[in-house]
Order: C-alpha cells, then sequence, then structure tokens
C-alpha cells in the first residue's frame, strides 16, 4: 500500500491588473503568475505555486528556500486571516511500499 500525504498550504496573495491582464503575486515566495480575470490569476497562481514547492521538494532545497525566505515554525501563532491567503493543495505519495500500520 502507498502512503499519501495531502497538505494545505496558505500563502499570501496579491492581485492588481494591468492593461488586459491581472497580475497575480505571491510575495513571500516570489512566485507570480497571470490571467484575463482576477479568478484566472489566483487560479494560475495557485498552480505554479504547487510547481514551485513541488519542484523544491524533489530536488531536496525546499527547507532551504523556506529558510532564504525567512520562514521559521511559528509554533500555532495565527495572527492572520483569511481574506488575503491563497490555499495551495499539495499531495505527496510515496514510492515506497509500506506496511497496513507503523511498526512502532
Amino acid at each position: 500500500m502507498q502512503a499519501l500525504i495531502r497538505l494545505d498550504v496558505r500563502v499570501r496573495a496579491q492581485v492588481k491588473k494591468e492593461g488586459q491582464w491581472f497580475i497575480s503575486c505571491a510575495p513571500a515566495l516570489d512566485v507570480r503568475s497571470q490571467g484575463r480575470t482576477k479568478e484566472e490569476a489566483l487560479s494560475n497562481l495557485s498552480e505554479a505555486l504547487r510547481l514551485f514547492i513541488e519542484s523544491c521538494f524533489g530536488r531536496g532545497v525546499l527547507e532551504e528556500v523556506l529558510k532564504d525566505c525567512g520562514f521559521q515554525p511559528a509554533h500555532d501563532e495565527d495572527t492572520t486571516t483569511n481574506e488575503d491567503f491563497l490555499s495551495v493543495p499539495i499531495s505527496l505519495i510515496s514510492k515506497k511500499k509500506h506496511a497496513a500500520a507503523c511498526a512502532y
């Protein structure tokens, strides 16, 4: 049986209109995207963030990238609201075969 982990990463997002396009940005990770509507720009940003995080994880540099961006454990300090945050679902699947239960 393969193991699966699903994470929901919340990232502050900004959107502004430039001409015919909406430009979306996650300043904390310096990831940007665009779309013809605000919703499309945010959807494209969510995909770009997912691919960025998956790429960093796959290359073994996710911890380094997060530290370079100034992140550290928050210890359950939630001082934010949901209004400016984009939810980015990420799924990781193990390629190893796992037993049905942990050995400990």
